[in-house]
């Protein structure tokens, strides 16, 4: 369940990137797609989202990239000592 909801993260993050650059290169065109009035600030609204979207895929391209070397790592990990010592 948690692979599909990161994955849904990371396409809706692709949609907002792909509606952001739609709506700064193309305002007229977004506002038909998504049937609204446009307006000048349409472009600045597209801008947040599209930074937002670049946020999320960043910062899920950091977390594949930790994953990844947590799995290559070549070191073992040191053997835990116990906290306490058992009493004799």
């Amino acid at each position: 369940m948690r692979n599909l909801v990161r994955a849904f993260a990371a396409l809706n993050a692709l949609f907002g990137v792909a509606v952001g650059l739609l709506c700064v290169l193309a305002p007229m065109r977004a506002a038909d797609a998504f049937h609204v009035d446009p307006s000048p600030s349409i472009a600045i609204v597209a801008l947040i989202r599209m930074l937002g979207g670049l946020l999320f895929l960043i910062a899920y391209c950091l977390m594949l990239y930790n994953v990844y070397m947590t799995i290559t790592a070549s070191e073992a990990a040191p053997e835990a000592q116990p906290a306490l010592q058992p009493a004799e």
